[in-house]
C-alpha cells in the first residue's frame, strides 16, 4: 500500500513536472518565434537601410565624379588662364623694365640738363676760387688750379716751361711764389709747389673714363695776358665733349689722352680746369686750334691722366712714362687694300724703335688690333691706353695682324727714353 502511494505520488509529480516543462517549453518557443520575427524584421530593415546607403553612396559617387570632372576641367582652364596671365605679366614686366630704363636715361638727361643750366652759377662761384693765374711777375702766362689740401697747383707743362720766376695769383688777390715740383712733358702736365699753403678748398677730380660725347662742360676763361687785348679774367665759357682719347700734335707737341671740346678757350687759359656741371674737373685746358684751321676745336688733357701723373710727381718727383718701342701710324685705305686686311681698325707698326717691342718679336708691318683684350681701332687708342693704364715693368698681351693671320705676343713695358 505504501509502495503504491509512493509510486502514485512520484507519477503525479512527474506528470506535473512534465506539464511545467512543457508549459515553459511552449512559452520559450513562443518567445523564440517572437524574437525570430523581430530579428527577421530587423534584418529586413537593416538590409533596406544598407541598400539605401549603398544607393546614396552610388549616387554621391556619380555626383562627385561629375563634379570632380567639372572641377578638373575648370582647373585645366584656370591653369591655362594662369599661364596666359604669367605670360602677360612677364611681357608687362619687360615693358616696365624697358620703360624704367628709358625713364632712368630721361631722368639722367633731365638731371644733367638741369644741372648744366640751373647749377652753373653756383658751380662757377665755387670752382673759380680754386683757379689760379700763373705769371713771372710781369706778364701772365696761363692758368692752373689748386689740386689738393697740401696746396699743390696743377697746370699744363708748356705754361711754366722756361718761366722764371713763377708766381701764383689767387682768386682773393694774394700772390705766392712757386717752384716746379715735377713735370711730364709727354703728358704736358706739371705740378707746382707753393711757398705756403693758401688754404683754398681744392677742386674734385672726376673719372674722365665716364664722360660722354655730347656732355656739357665748362672752362674758366682767360686770366688775361699780353696776347689778350681785352684783359678778360675769370670768364666762364661752356660747350660739349666732341671726342675722347685723342692723340694730337699741337704746336709741335704730340700729346695723348686728350679730350676734344668745342667750348671757347680764351688766350692764357691753358692749364685751367675743364669741369662738368657738378663742378668736378674732367680735364685741364691744353690748346686750341687756330680758328682759321678748325673753328670750335680745343683740347684738354683727361683728368684720369692728370691725376695719374700728378700723384706720381707728388709722391716720387717724376712720372715714369711707359714705352713700347714702336713707331705707329693709322692705316690708310690703300694699305688696307694692299694688305688684304678685314678693316682699317688697328695701329700699324711702321718701324721698331726700341727694345720692348723687338724683344717681344713685334715686326714692322704688324698691325696691333688689341692690347690686354681691349680693341685697338687706331694709333690714338693704343697710345692713350699705354699712357693711362701701363707703367714700366708691366706686361701686356698684344694681338697682332701679321699677313693673313693673327698672332699673340707678350711684351714687357719699358721706360720712355729721356728727350
Amino acid at each position: 500500500m505504501t509502495t503504491n502511494k509512493i509510486f502514485t505520488i512520484v507519477l503525479v509529480l512527474l506528470v506535473l513536472f512534465i506539464g511545467v516543462v512543457g508549459y515553459y517549453a511552449y512559452m520559450i518557443n513562443g518567445q523564440v518565434n517572437t524574437l525570430n520575427q523581430r530579428l527577421a524584421g530587423f534584418e529586413s530593415q537593416q538590409t533596406a537601410g544598407i541598400q539605401a546607403i549603398s544607393d546614396n553612396i552610388a549616387a554621391l559617387k556619380s555626383s562627385t565624379e561629375g563634379n570632380l570632372s567639372a572641377l578638373q576641367s575648370q582647373a585645366a582652364g584656370t591653369r591655362s588662364d594662369i599661364n596666359s596671365l604669367k605670360t602677360d605679366i612677364s611681357a608687362a614686366a619687360s615693358n616696365i623694365s624697358a620703360l624704367g630704363k628709358r625713364l632712368d636715361i630721361t631722368d639722367a638727361s633731365v638731371a644733367g640738363l638741369s644741372g648744366s643750366i640751373a647749377n652753373i652759377p653756383a658751380v662757377y662761384q665755387k670752382a673759380v676760387k680754386a683757379v689760379v693765374r700763373i705769371t713771372n711777375g710781369q706778364t701772365e702766362s696761363g692758368s692752373g688750379f689748386i689740386y689738393d689740401s697740401a696746396g699743390h697747383v696743377v697746370t699744363a707743362y708748356h705754361v711754366v716751361d722756361g718761366l722764371s720766376p713763377i708766381y701764383i695769383m689767387l682768386y682773393d688777390g694774394r700772390v705766392v711764389h712757386a717752384i716746379i715740383q715735377g713735370y711730364d712733358s709727354v703728358s704736358d702736365v706739371a705740378v707746382l709747389k707753393l711757398d705756403l699753403n693758401p688754404s683754398v678748398e681744392p677742386l674734385q677730380i672726376a673719372d674722365s673714363a665716364k664722360i660722354q660725347i655730347g656732355q656739357v662742360v665748362m672752362v674758366i676763361g682767360s686770366p688775361g695776358d699780353s696776347e689778350d687785348p681785352l684783359g678778360l679774367k675769370n670768364t666762364l665759357t661752356s660747350g660739349i665733349i666732341s671726342q675722347v682719347n685723342q692723340y694730337v700734335v699741337v704746336e709741335d707737341r704730340a700729346t695723348p689722352n686728350l679730350i676734344q671740346v668745342d667750348a671757347p678757350v680764351n688766350f692764357g687759359n691753358s692749364g685751367g680746369p675743364l669741369f662738368d656741371s657738378s663742378g668736378k674737373v674732367v680735364g685741364i685746358a691744353d690748346a686750341r686750334i687756330d680758328p682759321t684751321i678748325g673753328d670750335g676745336i680745343s683740347w684738354a688733357i683727361s683728368s684720369n691722366k692728370v691725376k695719374r701723373v700728378a700723384d706720381s710727381i707728388i709722391a716720387n718727383g717724376n712720372f715714369p712714362y711707359p714705352y713700347l718701342g714702336v713707331n705707329l701710324s693709322d692705316l690708310t685705305p690703300l694699305q688696307v687694300t694692299q694688305k688684304g686686311l678685314p678693316s682699317s681698325n688697328g695701329a700699324l707698326v711702321s718701324s721698331i724703335s726700341g727694345g720692348p717691342a723687338s724683344a717681344a718679336g713685334i715686326q714692322a708691318g704688324d698691325v696691333i688690333v688689341s692690347i690686354d683684350g681691349v680693341p685697338v681701332n687706331s694709333m690714338a687708342d693704343l697710345t692713350c691706353y699705354l699712357g693711362e693704364f701701363k707703367s714700366p715693368g708691366d706686361t701686356s698681351n698684344l694681338e697682332l695682324q701679321r699677313g693673313s693671320g693673327k698672332i699673340k705676343v707678350t711684351v714687357t713695358i719699358g721706360l720712355r727714353p729721356a728727350g
